[in-house]
């Protein structure tokens, strides 16, 4: 038994709009992941956020932010690939509505591929994927923050993340796993740093008796830590997700890193970060690479060494969310009712604004070097 192992790939946002749905559609997938591919055809199991619904039918959702689908003719090339699971615990594959949802996963298996954190109902959504790697039984959890795309009761959608919920999911799975991955949508947008929610809510899943915890959402690379015996990623940044803004996109929307895991029974032996980038014009992704590459590792490391102290991490979570995201909310809140609906019901906002209003109580002073972490470049 101590001498099974195995490999696990973990890669953020995947929505193949524009050029990369239609390089996908004609099945040229070597081209779309580049020198990245053999990262996905290399490990016993390759997961990826898949943000969007696909279909080419349903009627947009009402809910703030865009709503996102891709032709589901993508899917064979991602199956092809290497992607064995798509995660759809997240705030967009619900977009077009319950058919276009149910529509979603049924491309999803006809492609030959098997998803996690979406279901026909909250029952089935909360339902964990369940493999066996190599001899090692490998369970994986998804779930998202709060927003319209979660399942009810009655209604497909993705799995809601509540946290004390997975925990004794988390707890009960140890009975019958060998390894257990935690996969969450969650965290502020375009924030580097991480909130003190987040940092609890993934170090209790650990306690929990999860091995490695993995996240998505912010859009933005953030750090990862050894915590205890397991390992959490905060935030891999986008995958492969252009731009619909390509004019506005700030260049830390192409770049983002995976992780893989090399696992054994109870353990990560071994996590490897892989960072990489898209090509804004061709749409292709590559791995990074000389002074771009040492450039991230830089960057990422100095998040590590930040996010190693609770109390330092609160106050860079909070300066930014004073200095950028304060002004917006204030406005917005204040104008339309809508927005204050969303802004109470997902939790990322909530983060945002309590850690400013603190910052801004406490009259703290702006970190000096809050520009070289808030850099859109």
């Amino acid at each position: 038994m101590n001498n099974l192992t195995a490999s696990i790939l973990v890669t953020g946002d995947l929505v193949p709009i524009d050029k990369a749905e239609q390089i996908l559609i004609s099945g040229e997938y070597e081209k779309a992941f580049g020198n990245f591919l053999p990262e996905i055809q290399s490990c016993d199991l390759a997961v990826t956020n898949f943000e969007t619904a696909a279909t080419c039918n349903g009627e947009a959702i009402k809910k703030w932010g865009p709503n996102l689908r891709v032709n589901p003719e993508v899917l064979p090339a991602l199956v092809k690939a290497g992607f064995d699971l798509f995660a759809l615990a997240n705030n967009h594959s619900r977009d077009w509505g319950n058919e276009a949802f149910i529509e979603t996963m049924t491309h999803i298996e006809n492609a030959g591929g098997k998803y996690v954190g979406g279901g026909r109902n909250l029952a089935g959504a909360l339902e964990p994927y369940r493999c066996e790697l190599n001899g090692i039984k490998v369970t994986v959890f998804n779930a998202t923050m709060h927003q319209p795309c979660c399942a009810l009761a009655d209604r497909p959608g993705a799995n809601p993340l509540v946290p004390a919920r997975l925990a004794a999911q988390i707890a009960d799975e140890k009975g019958r796993a060998d390894f257990i991955l935690v996969s969450i949508h969650d965290g502020k947008e375009q924030n580097p740093f991480v909130s003190r929610r987040i940092r609890e809510n993934y170090r209790g899943f650990i306690d929990a008796g999860a091995n490695a915890v993995i996240s998505h959402h912010p859009h933005i690379a953030q750090g990862y830590e050894n915590y205890k015996n397991g390992f959490i990623a905060y935030s891999l940044g986008n995958f492969y997700f252009p731009s619909r803004k390509p004019a506005e996109a700030p260049g830390f929307w192409y770049r983002g890193f995976a992780v893989k895991l090399d696992i054994a029974p109870g353990k990560v032996l071994k996590a490897q970060i892989i960072p990489h980038k898209l090509d804004p014009e061709t749409q292709c992704l590559a791995l990074m690479a000389g002074e771009e590459l040492a450039a991230f590792e830089e960057r990422i490391d100095k998040q590590n060494k930040i996010l190693a102290n609770d109390d330092l991490c609160d106050f860079y979570f909070g300066a930014l969310s004073a200095r950028s995201a304060y002004p917006y909310y204030h406005k917005m809140i204040s104008t339309d009712v809508d927005y204050l609906a969303h802004a109470t019901e997902t939790e990322e906002h909530v983060d945002s604004i309590s850690a400013a209003a603190m910052f801004i109580t406490d009259g703290k002073e702006y970190p000096a070097d809050l520009d070289y972490f808030a850099s859109r470049d």
